[in-house]
C-alpha cells in the first residue's frame, strides 16, 4: 500500500508540476514517513524511561526532559505539514479526492497517536509532581495535580476507542490509587494534627500542625475542601466538640484553661447548673481557640466556620435555649427585672457567633427567646403551676385535714357597695348555717391545691396584663385537671376503700365551695381579667367539681350495695319454701350485713358531713330491707317455726339499726323502715291481728303493703281454712 501511495503521490506531483502550480512544494509522503519514524522512536524512548523509573527505579530525569522536548518538536512538525496540506493540496486538487483523503487520514492517525503519548506523559508528570508535593507537605498542590491529570485520563478527548489502548486503563487505575493514597495521607495528617480526647472529667483539645509550608493548617484544610473530604472530618469534629466540650459547658460548672500554646483543657468542677454569663463566656473562649488555630478561608467565599455552621449552629442554639436561657427565666414576677442582664449577655454572644460566621445573621433563635421574656415567663410559671398541681393530685388521699364553717370576719372578701349587694326580702329568714361548709375531713392535698391556686392568682395580680390573663386561666385549668386526674390516678383505691371515696367526695365539694367566692376576692386585683365592672369568676367550674365528687361517692355506694345484695342472696332464705326451719346461713348473712354497715359507720362517720353520712347509711340499709322484703314476700309457704325464727332474726336488724344513726330516727333516712317493721309484725301475728292491722286498707299495714302482697303472705303463713278465706276476702 505504501508503494501504491508513493506512485499515486508522484503522479499527482507530475500533474501539478505540468500545470505550473506546484512550484517548490515539499514532498508530503516523505515528510509523513519521517514523522511516523520519529513517533515510533518517541514511543520507544517513553516506554524505556517509564520502565527504568518504575521497574528498575532509575533516578536520572534527564531522559524525561529530552523526551518532552522531542514531543514538542514532533507536534510542531505535524502541525506544519498539516497546514501545508490544507493550504496547498486541498485548494488545487479537485479530481484527486481519494488520494488526498488517504493522505489526510494518515496525518490524523499520527496526530491521535501523539495525543495518546501526550496523555501518558502528562499522567507520568502528574504522579511525579504529586509525590514531590506530598514530600514537601503541599497537600493542596498534590490534590490539584492528581485531580487534573485524572480528569484528563477520564476524558475521552481522542477519537480513538481508548479502551482498546491497553496502557490507558492501567494508567487510570494507577492514578486512582495515587489519589486514594493521597486521601488517606491527608486524613491521617488531620487526625494527627487535631486531637480531641476525654479522660475522666478532663477534656483536651490539641492542635499540632507540622510541615515545611508557611501555613500548614490552611494547606491541609484547603486540600481537604478541594478533595471533598472536609465535610466528613467536620462531622466528626462537631460530634467531639459537643460531647467533650459543649455539653459539659452547658450543663455543668466547668473550668476552661489554655495550658499550652495550642492546647485547651476543660475540667468539670461541679454538676450544679452554671449561670448564663458563665456559660456564654466559656462558649466564646472555646470558639476563640478554634478560630485562632483552625479558621481558614476556603474558596470561593467560605471559611471553616462557614462550613461548620450548618453542622453545629442549629444544635447549639437549641441547647442554649433549653439548658441555659429557659432555666434562667424567673419563677416569680418580682424577679423578672433581673432577667435583663441575661438578655444583654445573650445579645453579646449572638453578635460574636455571627461575626465569626458560626451563626447566620438571620438566625435569631437565642435572641428571640431571650427578648420574648414576658411570654416565656408566663409559659414557665403556668407550666410550673400545672406540674406542681399534678404532683399534689398524685399524693395519697388518706392524709387528711379537718375543715368546717369559717367565720365571716376571717374571710378575705372586700366590702361591696350597697347597690352591689344581693337584695333579700325582709320576710325571708335564712338558716344560721346557710352557705357554710359542714365540718368534715378532706384530703390534705385538696388544701395544698387550693393554696397553689391562690398563689397563682397572687402572681397574676402582680404581673403584666398578658401574663395575668394566662395565669388566671391556668388556675382554672388546675381544677379541671383535678377532675380528670384524681378519679383516674386513684381509681383502684377509690373502688376498694370506701373511706378514700368519701375523702375524694369531700375534697371535691370543698373545692367547689371555695371556688364560689374565690373569684370575688380578686375582683380589684385582676382588672386585666375582669375588665370594667366584671368579676374574674370561677363559678362555672363548681358544677363539674360537684359532679365528680358525687359520682365518686355514688360509685362506692353501688359497690357496697352490690356486696350487701350478694350476702343476702347467698344466705339461704329461699330454702324456707321447702324447709321447716331457717338455715344457719340466713342468720350468718344478717350478721354479716350488720357487720358491714357497722364498718362503714366507722370509716364514714368521722369523714363525711353528718347529713351526708346519714343519707348514705340510710340508702344502704334501705337496700338491705328491700331485698329482705322481696325475698320473704315471694315465698309460697312459711312454716310457723320458720316464721318465728324470721321474727327473731329480723328483729336484730331493727334493734341494732338505730346505732347506725346516732341521734336520729332510722325512719327519717330509711324509706322502707315502716314496711319492714310491718313485715315482722305479720310474720308473728294471727289472722285476727292481721285483719285489724289492715283496717280495711286504712290501717298501718295498708299504708305500707299493697293488698296482693298481704294476701300472698297470709297464704304462705296460714293453712287453707274458712277463717283464712274470710280474711283474704276482706283484704282488697
Amino acid at each position: 500500500s505504501t508503494r501504491d501511495f508513493r506512485v499515486m503521490a508522484s503522479f499527482v506531483r507530475e500533474v501539478l508540476s505540468a500545470t505550473g502550480t506546484l512550484g517548490d512544494k515539499e514532498d508530503f509522503p516523505g515528510k509523513i514517513l519521517k514523522i511516523q519514524k520519529k513517533l515510533h522512536d518517541l514511543k520507544s524512548s517513553l516506554q524505556t524511561h517509564i520502565d527504568s523509573r518504575y521497574a528498575d527505579f532509575a533516578t536520572n530525569l534527564n531522559d524525561a526532559s529530552s523526551i518532552t522536548a522531542q514531543m514538542e518538536e514532533l507536534g510542531l512538525e505535524i502541525e506544519t505539514i498539516n497546514n501545508n496540506i490544507n493550504n496547498h493540496l486541498k485548494t488545487q486538487i479537485g479530481d484527486c479526492s481519494r488520494e488526498l483523503l488517504d493522505l489526510t487520514n494518515q496525518i490524523q492517525e499520527i496526530n491521535l497517536s501523539l495525543q495518546v503519548i501526550t496523555k501518558i506523559k502528562t499522567c507520568y508528570d502528574a504522579i511525579e509532581e504529586g509525590n514531590e508535593f506530598v514530600r514537601e507537605g503541599k497537600w493542596l498542590g498534590a490534590s490539584k495535580t492528581l485531580a487534573r491529570s485524572l480528569d484528563l485520563v477520564r476524558s475521552s478527548s481522542c477519537k480513538l476507542e481508548e479502551e482498546n489502548i491497553r496502557i490507558l486503563p492501567a494508567i487510570k487505575l494507577e492514578m486512582v490509587r495515587q489519589q486514594q493514597k493521597l486521601v488517606g495521607v491527608i486524613c491521617q495528617q488531620w487526625r494527627e494534627s487535631v486531637i480531641l480526647s476525654k479522660q475522666g472529667e478532663e477534656s483536651t483539645f490539641l492542635v499540632k500542625f507540622q510541615g515545611e509550608v508557611e501555613e500548614p493548617a490552611a494547606e491541609l484544610l484547603q486540600a481537604m475542601f478541594f478533595s471533598e473530604l472536609l465535610e466528613e472530618q467536620l462531622v466528626k469534629l462537631t460530634t467531639d466538640l459537643k460531647h467533650y466540650f459543649l455539653e459539659p459547658i452547658l450543663s455543668s460548672t466547668c473550668q476552661l484553661d489554655m495550658q499550652e500554646a495550642k492546647k485547651l483543657v476543660l475540667v468539670v468542677t461541679s454538676t450544679t447548673t452554671p449561670s448564663p454569663g458563665h456559660v456564654f463566656q466559656q462558649v466564646k473562649e472555646l470558639f476563640q481557640f478554634l478560630c485562632i488555630w483552625l479558621e481558614v478561608q476556603l474558596p470561593p467565599n467560605s471559611s471553616l466556620m462557614g462550613q461548620l455552621s450548618p453542622l453545629l449552629s442549629p444544635w447549639l442554639c437549641d441547647q442554649l435555649v433549653r439548658l441555659v436561657l429557659a432555666p434562667a427565666v424567673p419563677d416569680t414576677p418580682d424577679q423578672l427585672h433581673t432577667y435583663q442582664e441575661v438578655v444583654d449577655q445573650t445579645e453579646e454572644l449572638h453578635e460574636y457567633l455571627v461575626n465569626i460566621g458560626l451563626v447566620a445573621q438571620e438566625n435569631k433563635t437565642i435572641l428571640n427567646y431571650a427578648r420574648n421574656v414576658d411570654a416565656i415567663f408566663a409559659s414557665k410559671v403556668c407550666e410550673n403551676l400545672l406540674a406542681e398541681a399534678r404532683e399534689i393530685m398524685k399524693k395519697d388521699l388518706y392524709l387528711t385535714a379537718e375543715v368546717g364553717p369559717g367565720k365571716l370576719e376571717q374571710l378575705d372578701i372586700p366590702e361591696t357597695d350597697t347597690e352591689d349587694q344581693l337584695a333579700i326580702p325582709p320576710n325571708f329568714p335564712l338558716p344560721s348555717n346557710c352557705f357554710q361548709f359542714p365540718p368534715c375531713l378532706v384530703s390534705q392535698s385538696a388544701l395544698e391545691l387550693l393554696a397553689l391556686a391562690e398563689k397563682g392568682l397572687d402572681h397574676a395580680a402582680t404581673s403584666k396584663p398578658f401574663c395575668s390573663i394566662r395565669l388566671f386561666h391556668t388556675v382554672r385549668n388546675i381544677f379541671s385537671l383535678w377532675c380528670a386526674v384524681t378519679p383516674t390516678y386513684h381509681a383502684a383505691s377509690l373502688s376498694s376503700l370506701p373511706q378514700l371515696a368519701a375523702l375524694a367526695h369531700n375534697s371535691a365539694m370543698y373545692l367547689a365551695h371555695k371556688l364560689v367566692t374565690l373569684g370575688f376576692t380578686y375582683k380589684e386585683k385582676l382588672s386585666a381579667v375582669s375588665g370594667i365592672g366584671g368579676v374574674p369568676t370561677l363559678v362555672d367550674l363548681v358544677p363539674r367539681l360537684r359532679e365528680v365528687g358525687a359520682d365518686t361517692l355514688l360509685a362506692s355506694l353501688r359497690l357496697q350495695r352490690d356486696q350487701l345484695k350478694q350476702i343476702l342472696n347467698t344466705a339461704g332464705f329461699p330454702a324456707l319454701a321447702t324447709d321447716r326451719r331457717l338455715s344457719s346461713g340466713a342468720e350468718q348473712g344478717v350478721k354479716q350485713v350488720l357487720h358491714t354497715l357497722g364498718h362503714l359507720q366507722k370509716v364514714w362517720g368521722k369523714v363525711l358531713p353528718g347529713t351526708v353520712y346519714l343519707r348514705c347509711q340510710g340508702t344502704l340499709l334501705n337496700t338491705v330491707l328491700e331485698e329482705l322484703i322481696q325475698i320473704i314476700t315471694s315465698l309460697e309457704d312459711i312454716s310457723a317455726d320458720a316464721g318465728g325464727q324470721l321474727v327473731s332474726l329480723l328483729g336484730q336488724l331493727v334493734a341494732k339499726a338505730p346505732s347506725l344513726f346516732p341521734g336520729e330516727e332510722p325512719g327519717r333516712f330509711v324509706r322502707r323502715w315502716g314496711k319492714f317493721k310491718e313485715l315482722i309484725f305479720m310474720l308473728g301475728a294471727t289472722l285476727r291481728e292481721i285483719e285489724e292491722r289492715w283496717g280495711g286498707g286504712k290501717g298501718k299495714l295498708g299504708e305500707e303493703f299493697p293488698a296482693e302482697q298481704v294476701k300472698q303472705l297470709v297464704r304462705a303463713l296460714f293453712q287453707n281454712t274458712e277463717r283464712r278465706a274470710a280474711v283474704l276476702a276482706k283484704i282488697k
